[in-house]
């Protein structure tokens, strides 16, 4: 009887976190959607790109993520949309400098 009543715990808990995972991302879109713009034109201008950093491969290379918010902020910049570009990152070791 016991086992039994763990699992229904158990599964009741799980519907709980999805319902709450569900409910937290259904809330941050629809307060963030009027941020994103799909179409270069459509944004205003500003003075900063900000590129939050991710992960560099020990060869140097950036990962995808990282190269596609680089790319998409020197986008930005040749178009006139932003007069800096800011990278952010990890520096918490001398082997692992997200900025440089």
């Amino acid at each position: 009887m016991k086992l039994k009543r763990f699992f229904i715990f158990i599964k009741w808990g799980a519907v709980l976190v999805f319902v709450f995972i569900f409910t937290i991302n259904a809330s941050i879109y629809t307060v963030s959607k009027q941020h994103i713009h799909e179409k270069m034109a459509d944004l205003d201008q500003a003075r900063v790109a900000l590129i939050p950093g991710a992960a560099i491969f020990s060869s140097g290379r950036l990962s995808p993520i990282f190269e596609a918010r680089v790319d998409g902020a020197v986008e930005l910049y040749r178009a006139g949309k932003v007069s800096k570009i800011l990278v952010s990152g990890d520096n918490s070791t001398v082997w692992y400098n997200e900025v440089s």
